[in-house]
């Protein structure tokens, strides 16, 4: 007679990694018993919230982009269940030796978007999945971040889910801005030579413990700089991710002409003042691909001209604005605001923007060269 014990290999949770996914599905004597385990879910979220007075054998410390630090004593057999954190505790746990414990993990999170609040969830995720119900359109993007830095595929996933429905509801300058600024936001950290500070996508303190209570997990200051140590996760970025996310962020931007009435005549007049600060704030290369999507819907070439001068000019206007602030900022005198580019827009008479043609309108950027003086030889 064959054997019908099961030794538990088979679970799969449901925020798991990927690796997970391939184990077979426990047989139904798996759950014969199942009520002697009802309390296990809670039993493991108690270990989370009191590490201290459940036997806790890891420490990892934290340093967020934006040069804050935290501190998190977790139990090193849930926490595993993150391919990068049983790296982490892998080599930890052969370097210290038995005697040694806890082990301390230092970990540097280069990823701005990864929250103090968001790594808070997700860890404590991988003790209990009761605490996703604090997982929305609100925490998604941190967390969407934090799950893929830590190798989470099934709990990115989700995230990511919750990330689409929002990114196909941006209407207003300041929607869209915001899940620009969130893909893009490893260029941008590039571009300034280090990590900017905090994302705004998501709070910093903790839905799941006391925010800042000593011995409780969650952001708690630290004696000293950890930044630079542990290992790299998944990347700075989403990844994949980031690029599913831009291409329903440009999808969406392309639709809001009709969505909006920007060229109907008895609406265009309102619906354009609400469009052009959506792509006045965009990235050049964004708002070029927009205005000249065929999908961006546009009457005419002359009306697809003369509404891109004005996407121009609004964005000159603030362009203008960020230089002065910026002189401002340094103690420069003066009127100032000179910017070191010019964009322009050009009609090319003769050019087909119907299926199968290029756009007869094309959005056009170049460096302005720089104002050269001759130095008088008078005395």
């Amino acid at each position: 007679m064959a054997s019908t014990s099961y030794n538990g290999s088979g679970v799969d949770s449901p925020i798991a990694s990927t690796s997970a996914a391939t184990r077979p599905a426990p047989p139904p004597a798996a759950f014969e018993h199942a009520d002697l385990y009802a309390d296990l879910g809670s039993h493991l979220l108690d270990a989370w919230v009191k590490p201290h007075e459940s036997f806790a054998d890891c420490i990892l410390r934290v340093a967020y982009a934006d040069g804050s630090e935290g501190v998190f004593t977790l139990h090193g057999l849930l926490v595993s269940r993150s391919p990068l954190l049983h790296s982490l505790l892998s080599a930890a746990f052969l370097s210290s030796g038995p005697a040694v414990r806890p082990v301390v993990l230092p970990l540097a999170l280069p990823d701005p978007a990864i929250t103090p609040h968001a790594l808070s969830l997700v860890l404590a995720s991988l003790y209990s999945p009761a605490v996703l119900r604090h997982l929305d359109e609100s925490t998604a993007p941190a967390v969407l971040a934090t799950a893929h830095f830590l190798a989470l595929d099934k709990l990115a996933e989700r995230a990511l889910a919750l990330c689409e429905e929002v990114v196909k509801r941006a209407t207003t300058a300041d929607e869209v801005k915001r899940w620009v600024e969130y893909v893009d936001r490893e260029a941008a950290a590039a571009a300034q030579g280090g990590g900017p500070g905090g994302s705004s996508l998501s709070g910093r303190s903790s839905p799941l413990v006391p925010n800042g209570a000593v011995g409780v997990n969650g952001a708690l200051p630290l004696p000293g700089s950890v930044a630079g140590w542990g290992s790299t996760g998944a990347g700075a970025g989403a990844g994949p991710h980031e690029a599913r996310l831009r291409t329903l962020l440009m999808d969406r931007i392309v639709c809001l002409p009709d969505e909006l009435g920007a060229f109907e005549p008895h609406t265009a007049a309102a619906a354009q003042q609400e469009l052009i600060p959506v792509l006045a704030r965009l990235p050049f290369a964004m708002v070029k691909q927009a205005i000249e999507d065929s999908r961006f819907n546009v009457p005419t070439d002359l009306d697809r001209f003369n509404f891109a001068k004005k996407v121009v000019a609004a964005r000159k206007q603030l362009a203008v604005a960020a230089a002065q602030q910026q002189q401002q900022q340094q103690g420069g005198g003066g009127a100032g605001g000179a910017v070191d580019f010019e964009e322009t827009v050009v009609l090319q008479f003769g050019a087909s923007s119907g299926p199968g043609g290029g756009c007869a309108v094309n959005v056009l950027r170049k460096a302005r060269k720089p104002q050269l003086w001759k130095a008088s030889s008078a005395a």
